[in-house]
């Protein structure tokens, strides 16, 4: 009886790693399959979006005085805004 249950638990342990390597095969296959244009695009408009974020991203910092300084970094110019609150 002993030996039928190690049996049996041998045979699911092979049935979780043909299912694993199957998955990893279909996984592999799919990675292999060049992109396709809808896919291209989205990842080019996807990159241009997350740029003009990083452009467009301040930092607010508090003067001395209290006002508040907005400072943009456009490329290697670092512009200085300062407006009172």
């Amino acid at each position: 009886m002993l030996l039928l249950k190690e049996f049996d638990s041998v045979s699911h342990t092979l049935s979780l790693l043909s299912n694993n390597l199957y998955n990893i095969l279909q996984g592999a296959r799919e990675l292999a399959k060049p992109p396709t244009l809808s896919e291209i695009l989205y990842s080019n408009s996807k990159k241009k979006k997350n740029n003009k974020k990083k452009k467009k991203k301040t930092n607010r910092v508090k003067g001395r005085r209290g006002n508040t300084v907005q400072m943009h970094s456009l490329k290697k110019i670092s512009l200085m805004e300062i407006r009172r609150d």
